[in-house]
């Protein structure tokens, strides 16, 4: 979960427009205001490395590993027991293409990776 909106607005930054951010100032639903809204309707899961693996839309988790899809329906199986990705073709297909949008929103908007310019130096105990 991306808090750097959250925590900019509780220090009084001002988060530059141009700068493209996954996370929303989540501080009115942390703080307890009533009839907030959450700023997000989707959840996103990640596994190893980065890999999406899965997306929650109000009561629907979809998860999508090793060749495996799995839909629940969390309204009514919070337990996840009930596998109805084969009974609910049309939800599945509708959360597998979110998930594919949001890997492309991912992939357009990722900053270049960094680089250290120095790598600390380990310890040794016998000094």
């Amino acid at each position: 979960m991306d808090v750097y909106p959250t925590f900019a607005g509780l220090a009084g930054a001002r988060v530059s427009a141009k700068q493209v951010l996954d996370g929303k100032d989540i501080w009115p639903l942390l703080s307890g205001k009533p009839d907030v809204e959450p700023p997000h309707n989707e959840f996103f899961y990640f596994v190893r490395h980065g890999v999406l693996a899965g997306v929650r839309q109000g009561q629907w988790k979809l998860l999508k590993q090793n060749g495996q899809i799995e839909l629940y329906d969390l309204g009514a199986d919070v337990e996840e027991s009930r596998n109805l990705a084969t009974q609910k073709p049309q939800t599945v297909k509708r959360l597998s293409t979110r998930m594919k949008q949001f890997e492309l929103e991912i992939e357009a908007t990722k900053r270049p990776p960094g680089s250290l310019s120095h790598r600390p130096r380990l310890l040794d105990p016998r000094r």
